[in-house]
């Protein structure tokens, strides 16, 4: 009977054995039962990243949760991260590797509940790009450029990160998408459903300026009042409208036209006449050259943003310049073979130079003489002799005029060679 008494003791004992237990100072305290696993894992795909989402059948006893992680390959699962929320996003992951994900509840003891079955994604890389790269566009019409490593069926895309106003459409590797109405920084967001079924998790985005429309506040130039000539130093400037409240109209071109061949090209760095960097105002000093056709005419200001819209104005005050005409030449002429005329001149110092021009007859010229005269057009400054064949007998008379850029010139002294 006591041998039998003892059988039933040790079968409880090792029955026992087989149940949770916590080490306590009362050796019958067992451990409460364990938590259930989480149900309803869902994973999403992030650009390089998942976003895990799970449910637990009784939240009651749950304090934060455990999530375990395995790649292709691996033996077991590795603890990864842990959340205090029903879902959590884990960063990271390498492109085009299969991960498999767990999770588990866990108490306030810090004893850990069952775990989930195990869910499973390829990890892959997504981006958007607005108008190739472009920092502003002029238009609400914008190029989108989806790059995704994995296959996806469809695209949603919209300037609310919830996608609330949107639509998925069928995915293409380049979309179409209009912009909100007003200039101003904009932000896509994008999300995918892939080929699989699996949907995105967190969007992915690109900004874009909007700026449709450019203007130029004024065109102005100092010192003011005074008359010009060739010469002087004149400082212009171009004051840049903005594309929206307390923005400025930075990375832009701007010049101003003085006449129909003189073109400056105005800055916004600082330098060269520019009083402040990056203000929106564009600026530049400027030395006059000779010839310029300018008698109480506004300059005329052009301006291209970074968007690509143009504007130009007129100043609101006149250029007054004067225009000097060219220095006159010095000529020699003399026979040097029985019928050759070789004639020499001295350099022009003109710094609007345009052309020396030869004029022949035979009697004297008037000046300025008839174009009809004319044997030679030499626009190189430095070119400063001509041989002029003559075959007949007979007295020749020559001048040769220096032009600047505007038409005024001068003649040198006449020349008279007897055949």
């Amino acid at each position: 009977m006591k041998r039998i008494s003892y059988l039933i003791l040790l079968m409880a004992l090792v029955a026992a054995g087989c149940e949770r237990q916590i080490d306590s100072k009362n050796p019958l305290q067992s451990l409460p039962e364990a938590m259930p696993a989480p149900v309803n894992v869902a994973v999403k795909l992030n650009d390089r990243a998942v976003t895990l989402a799970w449910e637990m059948p009784d939240s009651a006893r749950v304090n934060r949760f455990r999530i375990y992680m395995a790649e292709t390959g691996d033996t077991s699962f590795t603890l990864r991260d842990s959340s205090f929320a029903y879902s959590t996003v884990l960063q990271n992951l390498s492109v085009n590797r299969m991960y498999f994900f767990q999770l588990a509840a866990v108490d306030a003891n810090g004893i850990e509940g069952r775990r989930s079955s195990a869910v499973s994604s390829e990890v892959g890389l997504f981006t958007i790009i607005l108008a190739n790269g472009s920092d502003y566009i002029n238009r609400r019409q914008v190029q989108v450029q989806i790059n995704t490593s994995l296959s996806a069926s469809h695209v949603i895309l919209s300037e609310d990160s919830l996608f609330g106003d949107a639509v998925y459409r069928p995915f293409a590797a380049s979309l179409n998408f209009t912009l909100s109405a007003g200039d101003g920084l904009k932000k896509v967001f994008a999300g995918f459903i892939f080929s699989n079924g699996t949907e995105s998790g967190q969007p992915v985005a690109d900004e874009i300026i909007l700026d449709s429309r450019v203007e130029i506040d004024s065109v102005f130039f100092s010192p003011y009042g005074q008359l010009f000539s060739a010469g002087d130093m004149i400082t212009l400037g171009l004051d840049a409208g903005k594309y929206g409240p307390d923005e400025k109209e930075l990375d832009g071109t701007a010049y101003v036209l003085l006449s129909r061949s003189d073109s400056v090209k105005l800055y916004d760095d600082g330098t060269g006449g520019d009083v402040t960097a990056d203000d929106g105002i564009y600026m530049a000093d400027y030395y006059l050259p000779g010839g310029l056709p300018l008698v109480d005419t506004p300059l005329v200001g052009h301006f291209i943003d970074a968007a690509g819209n143009f504007a130009f104005r007129l100043s609101d005050s006149t250029v007054k310049y004067v225009n000097t005409p060219p220095a006159a030449v010095i000529l020699a002429g003399s026979l040097s073979a029985a019928e050759t005329v070789r004639l020499t001149w001295s350099l022009s110092n003109e710094i609007d130079f345009e052309s020396y021009r030869i004029y022949r007859d035979n009697s004297v010229l008037t000046d300025p003489p008839s174009e009809s005269f004319l044997i030679a057009y030499i626009n190189d400054i430095n070119t400063t002799s001509f041989s002029d064949y003559v075959p007949d007998a007979g007295t020749y008379h020559y001048v040769v005029y220096v032009f600047d850029r505007a038409g005024a010139m001068t003649g040198s002294n006449e020349v008279v060679i007897t055949r």
